[in-house]
């Protein structure tokens, strides 16, 4: 089953239409069965449909009611406002004595904090205020923001009460020029009985840090150059200017090498209904074309690629090969993952829908052709829907690192 299909289990879950729609599309691909064979229709319980319902709509509630008011108020350094969130029965709790752990990668320095089991830091509600404060309002200027619910679940059942993990994500320059990002993961618990005005009530009851990560990096560390290089004429098909029915997926790949060892990266694209363009290096001109020049031919007509990329890497520098495979990553999905169960559905559907979600892939190779999914600690996993990842090392360390172009299909460029 192609990702996309998968993507169509899953909101299938969401819409309440269970998964008979995606049993039947995997069925299309099978082999017809035998004359006069039953079809048993597979659908998830009626109420656990409702539940997932309820959690997506409050998930919806939080983030676009929720999250634009806090971020208002972080950005604008209100202790106060951020505090009225809080009801009066409110508990916090920070990361404690949390030792860090600091490691570096080339000229980004990544510290990270994590809450220890049992650590007993109680935050009324100000000083909660006042750490989320300290932790995302360390920038020259207003940074660019936001807040995502990674997962939800009903604290009681078909109640108002609700616990959910928070990630804030906060991208902007300091004071002295450099880069910053930090993230931090937090649990919640709060009683919604009008999501429409979480952005204006007291509703959270508890409130705990659970994880901070900070990366600083020197400025500058890329430049838009596409115009000033010539690569934004080249003849290849651009959504943004297409009808949206004409608009495609997976339209080219690239590859990028120094094939005529000039010093210079040259870069070789092949798109659809598109001759193969082969592009050099040239520091006068940018790029410019010479597939003529070198004889290149377009060779058998291919198929369209309707698949993610997959890609050899040694990101440990071991001597063994190891796999990125890109794929797709959803927030929802795994959030909806996370409310159902194996014992919701006949034996192994619960499995292959599980892995629908499961994201991009970093398996490292061991030896003896033997692989282990490094996926979460390498930090691959959630980066997106990854359509064409480039290998290279791009800060000169001896090290690969993973360029991921990540995004979706919208007909709004801002989305």
């Amino acid at each position: 089953m192609n990702p996309l299909q998968r993507v169509v289990a899953v909101v299938g879950l969401l819409g309440l239409l269970g998964l008979a729609a995606w049993l039947n599309s995997t069925i299309r691909h099978a082999p017809a069965p035998p004359p006069n064979t039953t079809q048993r229709a597979i659908s998830l319980d009626t109420a656990r449909q409702k539940d997932i319902w309820r959690a997506e709509h409050t998930t919806f509630e939080i983030e676009q009611r929720f999250g634009p008011a806090f971020l208002e108020f972080v950005n604008s350094r209100s202790v106060e406002r951020l505090a009225a969130f809080t009801s009066p029965t409110f508990r916090g709790q920070g990361l404690g004595s949390a030792q860090a752990l600091e490691r570096r990668h080339s000229d980004i320095i990544e510290t990270i904090r994590t809450r220890a089991e049992r650590t007993n830091n109680p935050l009324t509600a100000q000083q909660l205020a006042d750490a989320l404060l300290k932790l995302h309002s360390v920038f020259a200027v207003t940074p660019r923001a936001s807040l995502r619910v990674l997962e939800i679940k009903e604290a009681t059942p078909q109640g108002d009460a609700w616990t959910a993990r928070l990630l804030i994500t906060s991208t902007g320059t300091t004071e002295s020029g450099q880069r910053r990002q930090v993230l931090s993961e937090h649990t919640i618990n709060g009683t919604i009985t009008d999501g429409t005005r979480l952005g204006e009530v007291p509703w959270i009851t508890n409130w705990t840090i659970q994880r901070t990560v900070q990366r600083n990096g020197p400025p500058g560390l890329f430049q838009e150059v596409t115009a000033e290089w010539g690569l934004d004429k080249l003849p290849i098909p651009d959504n943004w200017k297409l009808a949206p029915g004409d608009v495609l997926q997976n339209r080219f790949q690239m590859a990028v090498a120094d094939f005529n060892r000039d010093g210079r990266l040259d870069v070789a694209v092949a798109a659809i209904d598109v001759p193969p363009l082969l592009l050099a290096g040239d520091t006068r001109q940018g790029f410019r074309g010479v597939a003529a020049e070198v004889g290149l031919v377009t060779g058998s007509p291919r198929d369209q690629l309707t698949n993610f990329a997959v890609g050899w890497i040694d990101f440990d520098n071991d001597g063994q090969c190891d796999i990125y495979v890109a794929n797709m990553y959803s927030k929802m999905g795994r959030r909806i993952i996370g409310l159902v169960q194996d014992s919701d559905y006949p034996e192994g559907v619960y499995q292959q829908i599980r892995g629908s979600c499961a994201g991009n892939r970093l398996y490292c190779g061991r030896g003896r052709g033997q692989f282990e999914e490094v996926s979460d600690t390498a930090g691959v996993n959630s980066v997106g829907w990854a359509y064409g990842p480039v290998l290279a090392d791009f800060d000169a360390d001896g090290q690969l690192d993973i360029y991921s172009t990540t995004g979706f299909l919208s007909f709004d460029r801002k989305k």
